[in-house]
């Protein structure tokens, strides 16, 4: 959905939700230590013709971050 279009009807009325609450823990994190301050933040792309949703670490320093973590 990245490119504007849902890959399951795709629609093209896309929604990217954005964390309000982003510093305190919010959904669109993923946590990678014990602060804060240690998160991937997370994008989520929801379709509004059928409710799909999506959910993309965009940042390739993030992306790094999880793959140290994780590997």
């Amino acid at each position: 959905m990245k490119n504007g279009t849902c890959p399951k009807c795709q629609g093209n009325d896309i929604a990217h939700i954005k964390d309000e609450k982003a510093a305190l823990g919010g959904d669109n994190n993923i946590q990678l230590g014990v602060t804060i301050m240690s998160v991937a933040k997370v994008m989520r792309l929801v379709c509004l013709t059928c409710g799909y949703m999506e959910w993309w670490v965009e940042s390739e320093q993030d992306l790094e971050k999880i793959k140290k973590k994780y590997e």
